[in-house]
């Protein structure tokens, strides 16, 4: 495939700001300790942040050709202001590179983070993280060589991955609705947790209305489809 035409600012729709985009993942790199925490951020957000993405493995027959989907054509459209392209070293191996437009504001952590990407792209489809290698990485350009997990994804062909039912809910919810499915009541729900009986109702009122079930019975059934 050959690279396409880098977009230049005027290309970019009225309603998107690559500066505003590229400050925003600086305020968070300032907030989570840099490259590191936000890495972290990425891995810890995997569910929520990513359902949609991870939506849309089942129409890919592995983690590979979703790969080069995205690369090759989703993300210039979402993210305009980079372009990207791989090349094959091997079954499982390959090459990406990533640039961004000189007429734009540079970000090597923006970068950095396209590299945590490609490590956890795998997991889309219930395998291990890739192992990448940098070969080169500046604020404008940056070159991976990553080497995709062997065996085959747990995800077949035409599998279409919804969200998680869960994804919506805070970390509190998730232990509620455990306790929930274990069959406790708000009572034992609330000594459990140390907290007050109305709390536990409020709490299993949202969550019900989050994962838009009418009762108990059919939150327990939906949870138990858990990813």
């Amino acid at each position: 495939m050959s690279m396409r035409s880098i977009a230049t600012h005027a290309d970019l729709p009225p309603w998107v700001s690559w500066s505003d985009y590229i400050t925003a993942i600086h305020h968070l790199g300032e907030v989570a300790g840099g490259a590191p925490g936000v890495a972290a951020a990425m891995r810890a957000t995997l569910d929520t942040s990513y359902s949609q993405l991870r939506g849309l493995a089942g129409f890919f027959s592995g983690p590979i050709p979703f790969f080069a989907f995205v690369t090759h054509q989703l993300n210039v459209e979402i993210v305009p202001g980079a372009v990207g392209r791989i090349d094959m070293l091997g079954p499982r191996t390959l090459r990406a590179r990533y640039r961004i437009d000189p007429s734009l504001v540079p970000s090597r952590l923006y970068l950095e983070g396209t590299q945590t990407l490609i490590e956890l792209f795998p997991t889309h489809y219930g395998m291990p993280e890739a192992r990448v290698e940098v070969v080169a990485l500046d604020d404008r350009e940056a070159e991976f060589v990553a080497e995709f997990p062997d065996g085959k994804p747990k995800v077949k062909w035409g599998t279409y991955l919804a969200p998680s039912p869960t994804a919506s809910l805070t970390q509190r919810e998730q232990e509620v609705l455990q306790l929930v499915c274990e069959g406790l009541t708000n009572a034992e729900i609330a000594a459990a947790l140390g907290t007050a009986a109305s709390t536990v109702k409020t709490q299993i009122s949202s969550i019900l209305a989050k994962m838009n079930v009418a009762n108990r019975t059919e939150l327990a059934a939906l949870a138990s489809r858990r990813d």
